[in-house]
């Protein structure tokens, strides 16, 4: 997520040499259509901002994790969470697709966000999970 956010700030002090190379590895994960992306100093960031939501939310939901757990408890994260954080998104997208309303770079945003909240407690819980099988499984010597 940083270096997307660096990107416009590199290029716009004459960095091209490494902004650009930042700018084209983000497409292949991004469309980076300038008017759905924030800007910095007159320059869009390297991705749209549904994917700078989904960045700075899988940030989020690994940090947010100890939280989480201490709220709710150690219950692992339900898949059905993900197809629901998904469903902000599609009704942004259909509504938009639909003509009724326009979405907004806040939308995209926020839409972004919640799905990457929810995929980074998913990812981070199953990682811990998978550490824990993995020293219980090893044999001690």
């Amino acid at each position: 997520m940083g270096l997307s956010l660096l990107a416009p700030i590199l290029f716009s002090y004459g960095l091209t040499y490494v902004s650009n190379p930042i700018y084209r590895i983000f497409g292949f994960l991004c469309h980076q259509i300038p008017e759905r992306s924030f800007w910095i100093l007159e320059n869009p960031v390297a991705v749209c901002a549904r994917c700078i939501g989904i960045y700075a939310g899988l940030m989020s939901g690994a940090l947010l994790l100890p939280l989480v757990e201490h709220l709710f408890g150690d219950r692992p994260v339900r898949a059905r969470w993900i197809f629901l954080a998904l469903l902000p998104m599609g009704i942004d997208w259909s509504l938009t697709h639909f003509e009724i309303w326009a979405n907004t770079g806040a939308s995209r945003f926020i839409t972004g966000l919640l799905l990457g909240i929810i995929c980074g407690l998913t990812i981070t819980q199953s990682l811990i999970a998978l550490r824990t099988t993995r020293e219980r499984d090893i044999p001690r010597s």
